[in-house]
């Protein structure tokens, strides 16, 4: 899919300015940058679950060319768990659908998403993403979870939950 864009003629330097929003209009006054291109990207693609959009647009975005920043990240993130607790994946669900996530939850949907392509790749998690339903009932998420990754969802998390015990 294409997302329109303008390009600054009356500046010396290249510098490409997302619109808006799709539908054209007011053109954003920051220059583009990586992460929220990737954001728009993966929103129009797929926009029944914005959980998984901020972290997958953080990796490939804003940290695509430096993956010791997004190990960085991740090992924050990791901490933030550690002392305030892991928010399941169902649970970021059904938040991400009504509201925007806390800190916490984005917290933890980082390490969910993070952990899910070092195991087991972005082309299965990109399959697994394509599953899904903003109506997608908790049973039928893991169920699709389960049959995409071979691993129940309860026992992926396990050790986000053990992480927060320990501390």
């Amino acid at each position: 899919e294409k997302i329109p864009f303008r390009y600054d003629l009356t500046i010396d330097t290249a510098k490409i300015y997302p619109y808006e929003d799709l539908r054209g209009g007011i053109v954003s006054p920051q220059p583009f940058d990586l992460y929220n291109g990737a954001l728009s990207i993966l929103n129009f693609i797929n926009p029944s679950h914005p959980c998984f959009s901020e972290p997958l647009a953080r990796i490939y975005g804003s940290y695509f060319q430096n993956p010791s920043t997004a190990k960085a990240f991740y090992d924050k993130c990791s901490g933030d768990v550690r002392q305030h607790g892991y928010t399941s994946a169902i649970n970021l669900l059904e938040a991400g659908l009504v509201r925007p996530l806390s800190g916490i939850e984005k917290s933890s949907a980082y390490l969910f998403v993070f952990d899910l392509i070092g195991k087991f790749g972005s082309k299965e998690l990109s399959r697994f993403l394509s599953t899904l339903r903003k109506d997608m009932s908790s049973a039928r998420f893991e169920a699709k979870f389960e049959e995409v990754f071979a691993i129940s969802l309860d026992a992926f998390e396990s050790k986000y939950r053990l992480s927060a015990n320990k501390s």
